[in-house]
């Protein structure tokens, strides 16, 4: 799973190289990505103007925390779409491509011989078992779920429960800064009040 300072930093180099090349034959898999972007706004736009705007205060534990929170999925779903989307696309059959091709990269990979009947299979068979004991030895599940968490428990718990009471609108780059200026706002309604939500957790 990618993290979303490397999204962002990905994002930030080769939106660059796009807007820097009019026409690009180097770059498909880059442009492809833009598939799962609505309205033709990028990722790095749409973050960088939550910033401008003022919507999001980078210095503000609160915001901090409801930006991992909130954005953090909305990126993942995107990535999601798009890598189910370029695994199953279908690869024109052309004679002068060097690489495989005719077929979709999920296909290539499971069944290679359906392609060319001396290709070769390029995987690489993992045994479960040791899997879970190197994954045991640094620390088994919990760890696992620590290393992935973006928020503290309490802190998602809450949020969670105060996301569902506004009703559950579901959260998209369309949406999203509207979603996080609500969330925050309710959030900060409860501070003054002593309550603990878990953002020193």
């Amino acid at each position: 799973m990618l993290t979303l300072l490397s999204i962002i930093i990905w994002i930030w180099s080769k939106t660059a190289d796009i807007e820097s090349q009019s026409s690009s034959t180097k770059n498909t898999p880059i442009e492809s990505f833009w598939c799962w972007l609505r309205d033709g706004h990028s990722v790095k736009l749409i973050l960088q103007n939550g910033q401008g705007s003022g919507a999001f205060l980078p210095n503000d534990a609160v915001h901090t925390a409801v930006f991992y929170w909130l954005w953090v999925p909305i990126i993942q779903v995107g990535l999601d779409t798009y890598c189910t989307y370029w695994n199953n696309h279908k690869i024109l059959k052309s004679p002068k491509k060097v690489n495989a091709n005719g077929s979709c990269p999920n296909n290539m990979f499971l069944n290679p011989t359906s392609i060319d009947i001396l290709a070769k299979q390029c995987y690489i068979n993992v045994n479960p078992d040791t899997v879970n004991e190197l994954r045991e030895a640094y620390g088994g599940e919990e760890a696992r779920s620590k290393a992935y968490r973006w928020v503290s428990e309490e802190f998602k718990f809450n949020a969670d429960v105060i996301y569902e009471n506004l009703g559950a609108p579901e959260p998209s780059l369309a949406n999203g800064w509207n979603v996080f200026k609500v969330m925050v706002a309710k959030i900060e309604e409860l501070r003054p009040a002593g309550t603990d939500i878990g953002l020193d957790a």
